[in-house]
Order: C-alpha cells, then structure tokens, then sequence
C-alpha cells in the first residue's frame, strides 16, 4: 500500500486544534465509528496523543458533537479509541483515549499476528447474546462479529478494557473486553480468536456468505493453527 507522509516541523499552538507534539503529516486511508455508523476518511496528520481527520466532500452532512467518543481504525491496522476536540470544516482533531508508544507511523504500520492485527471482516449478525461481567448478566444485540471482536448494541454499565463473558446461542462463552464505547454501543475483542465451530455455527445460523468463514480459518491458519 503506498503511503505519503513527511514529519512536520513544530508549530505554535493556537484556535481550537491547538497542540504540543509534532505532528507528521500523512495520507492513510481509515474509517472512523460513532453513533452506530462507519465512515470513510483520511488521516492527514497524526501525533503521540492524537490525529486530524478528513472527510470526503460526500460526507458533508455529518454533524459534529464535541467530545464524543468514537473508534478510528486506520488501513490495515488496530482500532484506537479517542475523542472528537474539534471540528473545522471537513477537518476534525481527535484525542487519543491512550497515547501512542514511540513513533505514530510506525505505530499504525500494518503487521502480523492474531485478533485484529489486521482488519477482519465483519458480519451482520442481529441475535441476542448475554454478557456475563461479574456476578451480572446483561441481554443486548449483537449487531455484528469478526474472528477477533465484536459490535454489541444495548450497552451495560461497563468502562474502557473491563472483562467480560459473550456467550449466544450454540455458541461456547467467549473471553473479551471492551474496546470502546458510544452511547447505546460497545464494541468488544476477544480474548483468543472465534473457534472456527463457533464461526461455522454463526454462519450457518445467519446465513453469512462463504469469504467470511474463509476468512477466520484462514486467520487460525496464520496465528499457528489454534482454534
């Protein structure tokens, strides 16, 4: 995949994207979460403890809503969870929820290994699942699965990185713990990757296509056969 991107050299911070770390400049295709949707956008510059945004011309329509949580996940790259600090046209700044190790660019590098170390596939499920955090037990939706995550809708009151059980129908309770949350949803990954029984159940049950199946063998097969 190519990439642009050069180091930018300090500026002074003023206005409401005002800044201390240097930010490099760059061209990364990502989408950004909130609110239940999914949206394309480009990070145009990204630093230690945030990142700026644009959006497409089409996307115009999007309201901003300052300090919102959402998920942005770079091409080929892990999720990283941050909130929205500004907004200036097609542009929005976003803060990291946990600054970023070392150098950004490298740091959103794609790489090899299991769960989520490169974007999976996501289906549509729409069933009912329990989520077992303690001595409780909460019923929600869940709106959509990947070998290494998952979507869920009805949120119970959890925090960032709490542990959980996931367990629905025919399917055996699986270890996750929360990646990021946005009002009624929260988005999950999972300890070790979704047996491939599991996913072939889920599948079967929701009548998913082939290539998602393929998918999540294809990542055990990668990880070292574990499923």
């Amino acid at each position: 995949m190519l990439r642009l991107f050069k180091r930018s050299p300090a500026t002074p911070a003023s206005g409401a994207n005002a800044r201390s770390a240097p930010r490099t400049l760059t061209s990364i295709p990502a989408t950004l979460d909130f609110g239940g949707a999914r949206f394309e956008c480009t990070i145009v510059d990204i630093a230690t403890g945030g990142a700026r945004v644009q959006f497409p011309s089409s996307h115009n329509a999007i309201r901003p809503c300052f300090g919102q949580q959402l998920l942005v996940t770079p091409l080929n790259a892990p999720p990283i969870a941050a909130i929205l600090r500004w907004a200036e046209g097609s542009y929005w700044g976003l803060r990291f929820l946990a600054p970023i190790a070392g150098d950004p660019i490298s740091a959103i590098t794609p790489v090899t290994g299991p769960v989520l170390r490169t974007r999976p596939s996501r289906a549509k499920i729409g069933m009912l699942a329990e989520a077992h955090i303690g001595a409780r037990q909460h019923k929600l939706l869940l709106m959509n699965l990947s070998a290494g995550g998952a979507m869920l809708k009805g949120a119970p009151p959890v925090a960032i990185d709490d542990p959980l059980f996931l367990h629905f129908t025919g399917i055996r309770p699986t270890a996750a713990y929360v990646r990021w949350i946005d009002g009624d949803f929260v988005g999950v990954m999972f300890n070790r990757l979704l047996p491939v029984d599991d996913a072939r159940h889920v599948a079967e049950r929701c009548a998913i296509g082939p290539a998602w199946l393929t998918e999540i063998v294809d990542q055990h097969a990668a990880s070292g056969g574990q499923r």
